[in-house]
Formats: C-alpha cells, sequence, structure tokens
C-alpha cells in the first residue's frame, strides 16, 4: 500500500467507520503492515509534537529589544539623556527615565509570557503516552507512540492515555467515557460512541483525542491525526504564536510614550536650534 493511495479524511466524525478505514486504505481486521507504517512515517512524520530548544534567558531578554520601534524609543531616551547633560537640568532627566522604566517594564512582560508559553507547550508534551496497542500484520503489540501513522488500528482502554487523534470503531465494552479536560477545559467526563455523526463538531463524540485520558470501557479504532495535526498539536501552534504577539501592556506602554512631547524627531530638532 502505497501512502499516496490514501486519502486521510478531513473530517472523519461525520463519515462511517468502514468509510474512513476505506480513505486511509487499511484492513481493520490486520491494520497496516510494519512496512506499510514505515512508509507512512515517512510521509506523515512521527506522532509527536516539535521538539525544540527552550530559548536561553538572555536571548529572551534581548530578544525584546530586537524591534524598530523599542530601538527608536531607546535612541530618544539616549538623545534626551544627552540633552539633558548639557543643559545640566535635573527636570530634564524625567522624561528619559520615564522612557527607559517604560521599556525595561515590556521587556520584563515580554520574557515572562514567552517564558510562560514555553513552559505550557513543554507541559503539553507530557500529556503524550509513551507506548500505545497498535495493530500491525494482523498482531496486537505495544509500539512506541511516536511510531503511530495515520491508518493505524489502535486499542485504548480504561487507564490509558489517548495517543492520537482516533476514529472511534467499535466499543468492546458497554461504554466509552474520556476525560478531555485537557483539550476543553471542561471537567465532566464525555461518553464516546463509534455512530457516525450529521454535523461538523470541534469535539466530536466518536473521536479521541490525543492527551485526553480513557476513564471507562475499551474500545478500538482507527487513527486518522497525528502529530502537529492533532488538536493538542493546534492548542501547542496556538500558545507558540503566542509567544511574538504584544501583550495588552506591551501594546498600550508604548502608546503613552508618545504622549511625550520629546521624541527623537524633535530631540534633534531642538538640539540643532
Amino acid at each position: 500500500m502505497n501512502p499516496k493511495n490514501i486519502s486521510v479524511p478531513t473530517d472523519a466524525s461525520t463519515l462511517a467507520f468502514e468509510k474512513v478505514c476505506s480513505m486511509l486504505n487499511v484492513d481493520v481486521a490486520k491494520g497496516l503492515s510494519a512496512e506499510n507504517a514505515d512508509e507512512r512515517r515517512v510521509t506523515f512524520g512521527d506522532n509527536a509534537l516539535p521538539d525544540e530548544k527552550t530559548t536561553p534567558f538572555w536571548k529572551l531578554v534581548l530578544g525584546q529589544f530586537n524591534d524598530t520601534l523599542v530601538q527608536i524609543l531607546l535612541a530618544a531616551a539616549g538623545i534626551s539623556f544627552s540633552m539633558a547633560l548639557l543643559e545640566n537640568n535635573p527636570a530634564d532627566f524625567v522624561e528619559p527615565f520615564i522612557i527607559l522604566l517604560i521599556l525595561t517594564l515590556n521587556a520584563i512582560v515580554g520574557v515572562l509570557q514567552e517564558n510562560k508559553a514555553e513552559e505550557a507547550i513543554e507541559a503539553l508534551k507530557k500529556y503524550a503516552p509513551e507506548n500505545a496497542h497498535v495493530l500491525r500484520n494482523g498482531t496486537m503489540i505495544v509500539a512506541p507512540s511516536e511510531q503511530l501513522v495515520p491508518g493505524d488500528i489502535v486499542e485504548v482502554s480504561v487507564g490509558n492515555r489517548v495517543p492520537a487523534d482516533i476514529r472511534v470503531g467499535e466499543l468492546h465494552s458497554t461504554a466509552l467515557r474520556v476525560d478531555q479536560s485537557i483539550l476543553t477545559g471542561e471537567s465532566k467526563e464525555v461518553l464516546k460512541s463509534a455512530e457516525k455523526e450529521k454535523t461538523h463538531s470541534r469535539f466530536s463524540n466518536n473521536i479521541v483525542y490525543s492527551g485526553s485520558s480513557v476513564v471507562y470501557g475499551k474500545a478500538i479504532g482507527v487513527v486518522v491525526r497525528t502529530g502537529s495535526s492533532t488538536e493538542i498539536g493546534l492548542i501547542e501552534r496556538n500558545v507558540r504564536e503566542q509567544e511574538t504577539e504584544s501583550t495588552p501592556l506591551r501594546r498600550n506602554s508604548m502608546n503613552l510614550v508618545f504622549f511625550f512631547p520629546k521624541l527623537s524627531v524633535i530631540f534633534a530638532w531642538q538640539f540643532l536650534q
């Protein structure tokens, strides 16, 4: 089976389980072969969130000043400070001091924001289980979760962390209940089923999501999303993108600076008079 011949469904929840398996070109009774799984790993990559190195503290600090507006304000503070020295008037030191104070506060807030984001990303990675029960060559084996690929037939049961986004196919118990609070923030357990849904919803009742916990029951299903394509992968990307966004404090404090009458151009004009 060539990975190019498979079609990963964009919304497996609204399709019958058999249709999903057909699109992923997998036999539910046998699962994928080891060779086919390896081929798909080349196409889809490992079932893991990106492993990026933690940014050193000094780089976080310097990064807060790697901004054109910040650099202009630093130059304005420098010019204002130089003029205050030439005029030898203590009152003239107030403006550069306030500008530098605001820039320092911005840097502190930015570092804290980025550091918090990196800690959140590392915390998300801890929800990924080390191993998964996967059907390969007709035999249920225990394999590293990072080796799972779309089309793998996986078994989940009580006490397990879900290793990928999986379309539920068969319940092997009276019910299947999952704790997906890591994704939704809701502490209430969710009842899962194998029935296809009529309409799309972000968190479907026939899909168990990577990082969630099975609190009751047992089921098998087919992997439809892995790694960064999973819902927890989407959360990871959103958190990472927030590292580069300005906080409200940073934006508002930058606006305050423009209320001061002597910015760089004005300083230079006064100096030349």
